[in-house]
C-alpha cells in the first residue's frame, strides 16, 4: 500500500488532469484563507484581552517584575501583530492585479509562515509556563486547532509543525527544573507531535479528495451542458443553444441598435448523396461543410446545424446588403470544393442560401426573421438551386 493511500488518497484520482488538480488546490487555498482570516480575528481579540486583563495587570499591580512577565507580554503582542499583518497581507494580495498563479504562491507562503510563527510563540509561552504550572496544554491545544482548521500539504505540514516542536523541546530543557516532569512532557509532546503530523496529513488528503471530486463533478456537468448544446456529428451549435441565447442577443441588439444577418443554408440534392453513396458518406459531407462554414465566418458569429442537411449562420453586426459579395464567394468555393466520401472518391456539391436580416431598430423577432430566410431559401431552391436569395 502506498503512503498516499494510507492517508486516504484515492488511487483512482492520481491520474487526474493537472488542470483539475490545480483547481482543487485553489479551492483548498480559498478555504484556508477564509479560515485563516477568521482564526486571526479571533486571536486578535483573545490576545488583546490577555494583554489588557492579564499581562498589563500583572505589570501594573505588582512591584517586583520578572523577565517572564515581560516575556508573556511580548509574546502575546507578537502573536497579535502577526495576526494583524496576516490579514493585511491577504487583503493586499487579493486586491492586487498580479496573475492568479503568483497570487496562489504568495497565499501559500503566508499561510505557511503565519501558523508556524504563532505556534513558535505558543511554544515559548509553554516553555515559560514550566516555571509555574509545568503544563504543556497551551502548545498542544493550539497546535491541534491549527492542524484541524488549516490544510497544509505534506511535506510542508511536517516543517510547519517541526520547527515549533523543536522550540517546545528546547524550552522544556531550559525552563523545566524537574527532570522527571521534563522527560514526561518531552515524551508526551513527541507522541503528540507525531500524532499531529499523521492527523494533519490525513485531514489534507481527505479534504483534497472530496474537493477534487467536487471539481471533477463540476467539470463533468459543464461538459454535459456543453455537449447538450452542440451537434455531436459536426461540432456546431444546435437549436437548443440558439433558444438559450436568443433572448439575450435580441435584448443586446435592441439596446445598442445592432443588426444581425441570418443565412439559412441547405445542401442541394443531399438525398441523392445518401441514396447513392450511403449515410456514412453523407455524414462526411456534413462534417466537411461544417468546417467550411466555420472558417468562412468570424469568431463572434454563430454557426448552427439547424437539422438534417440544413445549416444556419448568424452574422452579428452585419447588414444583408453588405454581405452578398462574401456569400457569393462562399457559394463559389463550395461549388468547386471536392467533398471526400471515401478513400478513392470525391464529389462536388452545391448549396442554396436564404438570407434575412434581424434588426434592433425595428420590433423584429427571431421567428419572423427565420420565416423570411426560409421563404428565401425555398425560392432559391425553386429557381434553380446553387444560389442565394436575399429578403428584406
Amino acid at each position: 500500500m502506498k503512503i498516499k493511500e494510507l492517508f486516504g488518497v484515492d488511487p483512482k484520482l492520481e491520474n487526474t488532469a493537472l488542470e483539475s488538480i490545480s483547481e482543487a488546490d485553489n479551492e483548498i487555498m480559498t478555504t484556508n484563507i477564509k479560515r485563516a482570516v477568521a482564526i486571526a480575528l479571533l486571536m486578535i481579540v483573545f490576545e488583546f484581552l490577555l494583554i489588557v486583563f492579564y499581562d498589563m495587570r500583572q505589570l501594573l499591580f505588582r512591584q517586583n517584575h520578572s523577565i517572564a512577565e515581560y516575556s508573556y507580554l511580548i509574546l502575546h503582542l507578537l502573536i497579535m501583530m502577526t495576526c494583524i499583518i496576516n490579514i493585511l497581507l491577504l487583503v493586499r494580495i487579493r486586491k492586487s492585479h498580479m496573475p492568479r498563479t503568483e497570487k496562489m504562491k504568495k497565499y501559500e507562503s503566508i499561510l505557511f509562515l503565519t501558523p508556524t510563527l504563532i505556534m513558535i510563540c505558543l511554544a515559548f509561552i509553554c516553555a515559560l509556563d514550566q516555571q509555574k504550572t509545568g503544563s504543556i496544554s497551551v502548545y498542544t491545544v493550539n497546535t491541534i486547532i491549527v492542524c484541524a482548521l488549516i490544510y497544509q500539504k505534506p511535506p510542508r505540514n511536517i516543517i510547519s509543525f517541526f520547527i515549533p516542536f523543536v522550540v517546545f523541546v528546547a524550552g522544556l530543557i531550559v525552563f523545566q527544573s524537574d527532570e522527571q516532569l521534563m522527560m514526561t512532557n518531552i515524551i508526551n509532546g513527541s507522541i503528540f507531535f507525531i500524532s499531529v503530523i499523521i492527523i494533519s496529513t490525513f485531514f489534507y488528503y481527505n479534504f483534497f479528495n472530496s474537493t477534487l471530486r467536487g471539481v471533477l463533478l463540476k467539470e463533468a456537468n459543464i461538459k454535459l451542458e456543453e455537449s447538450s448544446n452542440v451537434d455531436s456529428l459536426t461540432g456546431l451549435y444546435n437549436r437548443r443553444y440558439l433558444n438559450l441565447i436568443m433572448k439575450r442577443e435580441l435584448n443586446y441588439m435592441k439596446r445598442y441598435q445592432e443588426t444581425c444577418v441570418i443565412l439559412l443554408i441547405d445542401i442541394d440534392d443531399f438525398k441523392a448523396v445518401n441514396d447513392t453513396y450511403g449515410h456514412p458518406a453523407g455524414d462526411k459531407v456534413l462534417v466537411e461543410l461544417s468546417s467550411i462554414l466555420k472558417q468562412a465566418i468570424r469568431e463572434s458569429d454563430l454557426p448552427i446545424r439547424w437539422g438534417g442537411e440544413e445549416f444556419m449562420l448568424m452574422l452579428f453586426k452585419c447588414e444583408a446588403r453588405k454581405i452578398t459579395p462574401m456569400v457569393e464567394r462562399l457559394l463559389e468555393y463550395i461549388r468547386k470544393y471536392q467533398f471526400t466520401i471515401d478513400h478513392h472518391r470525391k464529389i462536388s456539391l452545391s448549396v442554396s442560401i436564404g438570407i434575412s436580416q434581424l434588426s434592433g431598430y425595428a420590433d423584429d423577432d427571431f421567428n419572423k426573421a427565420y420565416e423570411k430566410a426560409d421563404h428565401a431559401l425555398y425560392k432559391a431552391k425553386r429557381t434553380g438551386k446553387d444560389r442565394m436569395i436575399v429578403t428584406g
